[in-house]
């Protein structure tokens, strides 16, 4: 035996294992896109002048629903159809009056779709449409039609190439008769074939596809959802009476008061209806379903509020969340007052306010640095961010019915005194401004 004989087996072994890795590879890729499941939907469409391919995408009792490549039909007025399951190979014929709609005609990547009628064959099925969106390079395709005015389908393998805005391109030119052919992954329709452009040919995007029929109004079966788009994401917005709190910045609600949340920016591509689930972060149970709710919290805490939504066909999705901080101005405040020169007596330049809140009822009592008498407070909560208190008679000021109106964030108080006589502190009723500030 030759020395060098064993690394030519070697060799040999190698060469083989590698050509049945190949072989293997190759029936399963064939295998895992179930041609012959989508023959089912696939017809041959014969005009006076050209040949194309055709994909079933509605059947009912009265007829069938087929999207091809627009340019197949382009100057056409009637058409023959040939259903690929059909074993009688029996001509349906149809014309431009059963249009369910047609793109521009001069745009190559254009779609046009039309219905023939009649009794259609049991073994002919409508399309299931999968996501183009979510092929990558190298994606393992297979072309179903019927290009060189073939008789029976063929079948190509193919790679996907590139997206290319409603297309995308596959690693392959099928050639005349290819337009209107489907595009499988998976066992599921993912393109359908438009053009070629050198060696490679191009295909409408299934989720533009099936958002096009739709337009159309024609009637996809429910497993058509697979090419459906889940609902978006947006944002949650705080309001009350209209106003929103979250714009202002005016974080801190206050406890008691019932507030408005809003879903923002969240729709459905597809026009399917969204359901809402609203977590409002107490543990309450979620409201019914709706993009706005009503809320009251009671409890002074820091809550994290989440939307979830979904269409029905896809995961629920997170589609917004947000903090409302409540609190309440129980304590003690300090005000520092900016005198107005025009006021007499001058009033004092601190006050020491001590506020109890229960609910949206407030009482306390305001005690002057000047020594003055103290003066009782009641108030309310009336807004999510203001507070409203006062006496009927304010020692310190020696006015009636003054009160006080504060506008909370963050543990700072903006507060602005109002006197019940107009004019008494110059223009308007307002008789001073300054910061409100917890001790």
């Amino acid at each position: 035996m030759r020395s060098d004989a064993y690394p030519e087996k070697l060799l040999g072994r190698w060469c083989l294992v590698i050509g049945i890795w190949i072989v293997a590879t190759v029936l399963t890729s064939v295998a895992a896109q179930s041609p012959s499941d989508i023959s089912a939907s696939i017809v041959r469409i014969s005009t006076a002048s050209r040949q194309g391919t055709g994909v079933v995408v509605a059947v009912d009792g009265s007829g069938a629903s087929i999207v091809t490549a627009s340019h197949v039909l382009l100057g056409e007025e009637e058409y023959e159809v040939v259903f690929a399951a059909d074993q009688d190979r029996r001509p349906f014929k149809s014309s431009k009056s059963n249009l369910h709609g047609w793109e521009p005609q001069d745009d190559i990547y254009g779609l046009a779709a039309f219905r023939v009628t009649g009794a259609i064959p049991g073994t002919v099925k409508p399309a299931a449409f999968g996501t183009a969106e979510s092929l990558q390079p190298l994606d393992a395709l297979v072309y179903n039609g019927f290009p060189g005015r073939a008789v029976d389908v063929q079948y190509f393998n193919a790679s996907f190439s590139a997206p290319a805005g409603r297309t995308f391109s596959i690693d392959r030119s099928i050639g005349e008769g290819a337009s209107g052919g489907a595009i499988v992954k998976d066992g599921k329709i993912v393109g359908i074939a438009s053009a070629r452009g050198g060696l490679q040919t191009f295909a409408v995007k299934s989720e533009v596809v099936v958002t096009t029929l739709r337009g159309w109004k024609v009637d996809l079966p429910a497993d058509s959802n697979a090419a459906n788009r889940p609902p978006t994401s947006g944002s949650i917005d705080v309001t009350y009476a209209g106003s929103s709190l979250l714009s202002n910045n005016r974080v801190g609600l206050m406890a008691a008061t019932k507030f408005t949340l809003t879903a923002k920016g969240i729709s459905d591509p597809d026009g399917d209806q969204i359901t809402y689930n609203w977590d409002l972060g107490d543990g309450t149970p979620a409201p019914p379903s709706s993009p706005r709710v009503e809320k009251i919290y009671k409890e002074v805490n820091k809550f994290h509020v989440r939307l979830f939504v979904t269409d029905g066909k896809h995961p629920v999705l997170l589609a917004g969340e947000t903090d409302i901080t409540i609190r309440d101005v129980s304590g003690t405040w300090l005000l520092t007052i900016k005198n107005d020169p025009s006021q007499s007596p001058p009033l004092p330049e601190r006050l020491t306010v001590t506020l109890n809140q229960k609910g949206n009822l407030l009482d306390g009592r305001i005690v002057p640095d000047n020594g003055s008498r103290p003066t009782t407070l009641t108030g309310e909560v009336r807004h999510p961010a203001q507070v409203y208190f006062g006496s009927e008679h304010a020692w310190w000021n020696d006015e009636e019915d003054s009160y006080f109106e504060l506008e909370v964030s963050d543990g700072l108080m903006v507060v602005q005194m109002r006197n019940a006589v107009p004019g008494r502190c110059g223009p308007g009723i307002k008789c001073l401004s300054a910061f409100f500030q917890k001790q």
